[in-house]
């Protein structure tokens, strides 16, 4: 790597180092078997979905990805950025949608927890990699509080979300599951 720079009166400084790249390559996930298990068919409003799914990192790269983490139970108004968690660029974590929802997968989880992934600090900042050939499992609920009888029962699924840059449509809708919200 060659750096130049030049200052407005003219000043110039050069400086060159070899950089080697360490745990590259194309960053490649999936959510296994594209199988997800959810708690119920039938909910009753105040409780809650449940949900169990492994995410399996089947690249030569490590992924990132941070919280909320797995376990974490959203009531059904909140979403990961009413949780502190606003997206970030690059970043890799489990998103569930469902047919009555106002954006793309609402509720998101990291992939595992901080003490099932690799921590490094960069920068002063922790942040977590699934690594290559590893795999997480995923939990995590929704208090389901609404119904929209028009849409009852309605699909619920999951979604492998590289955030910023896309879904792949291996990891988008992934095992539609009808779930009837009854009220009480």
């Amino acid at each position: 790597v060659v750096a130049e720079a030049e200052d407005a009166i003219g000043q110039q400084v050069e400086t060159e180092t070899t950089i080697t790249i360490k745990d590259g390559g194309y960053p490649r996930a999936e959510i296994v078997n594209g199988d997800v298990k959810f708690s119920s068919s039938a909910v009753t409003i105040g409780q809650t979905l449940y949900f169990t799914l492994t995410v399996e990192n089947y690249g030569t790269a490590p992924i990132r990805t941070f919280g909320p983490w797995s376990d974490t139970v959203y009531q059904q108004s909140q979403n990961s950025n009413t949780l502190g968690f606003f997206e970030q660029d690059g970043a890799w974590r489990v998103g569930i949608d469902c047919d009555s929802c106002i954006r793309d997968y609402p509720w998101r989880w990291g992939l595992g927890t901080p003490d099932t992934l690799t921590a490094l600090v960069e920068d002063g900042e922790t942040h977590y990699y699934l690594m290559p050939n590893r795999r997480a499992v995923i939990t995590g609920g929704i208090v389901l509080t609404d119904v929209i009888e028009a849409r009852n029962p309605q699909y619920f699924w999951a979604g492998l979300i590289h955030e910023a840059v896309g879904i792949a449509a291996v990891n988008n809708r992934v095992d539609p599951q009808q779930v009837t919200i009854e009220r009480p």
